[in-house]
């Protein structure tokens, strides 16, 4: 997945605010784009599930070490889509032996896929999780298609905060609510195509066996 480095977005703060320096600049947007993927969940992206033997607590993590999951949202196998449902609390008797909950696939926030009971053998290829995803936060990089298609949104939600920044010569309220106002449009807009365009077709409700 092509990546682009915050530079891009200097452009359209700098129309609006050159005094900005670049450091702040860097921190509103990583942090405008942080909230931006958390609030839309339009970032999205199909991860292998990579399952291991043995195992029931799996770690996702996605190929670029500049994003991190925020949440699953299904999970995927030859062409079909099926629920991924919360992880229900393990409990444990007075014994201290662990109960597990239901056999099937599970999600344990923020980034956990648990198969119950763990696979005594190797799963099948094309098992996917659907996972929303945002910049870490260390990130020096932006997905480029969210640049691509919420660049001016982003840039909006950095002026936010870099005019809301207090006792400062670029410190503008009237500005910091204008550039609200087009970021909080942005991230509606984000979400409604992420509803229109991610929405599974055939999910089904039975999970898949192994």
């Amino acid at each position: 997945m092509s990546t682009v480095p915050f530079s891009n977005l200097y452009s359209y703060i700098r129309k609006e605010c050159m005094k900005a320096p670049q450091p702040l600049m860097d921190v509103c947007i990583l942090d405008a784009a942080r909230e931006f993927c958390r609030r839309s969940w339009y970032r999205q992206q199909s991860i292998p599930a990579n399952v291991a033997i043995g195992k029931a607590w799996n770690l996702i993590t996605p190929p670029n070490t500049d994003e991190e999951v925020i949440r699953f949202t299904n999970l995927q196998y030859n062409g079909q889509t099926f629920p991924l449902p919360l992880c229900p609390v393990v409990q444990s008797d007075v014994d201290g032996v662990s109960n597990p909950c239901q056999p099937g696939w599970y999600y344990e926030p923020p980034n956990w896929l648990v198969v119950l009971p763990a696979p005594t053998s190797s799963l099948p290829a094309g098992y996917y999780v659907r996972a929303v995803l945002q910049p870490t936060s260390t990130a020096t990089t932006l997905d480029y298609t969210l640049v691509q298609q919420y660049d001016r949104a982003i840039a909006h939600g950095a002026l936010k905060l870099i005019f809301s920044t207090n006792d400062c010569e670029w410190t503008d309220p009237k500005k910091a609510e204008r550039s609200k106002f087009e970021f909080e449009e942005g991230i509606q807009q984000a979400a409604a195509a992420r509803q229109t365009n991610f929405l599974p077709r055939n999910l089904l409700t039975a999970v898949p066996r192994f």
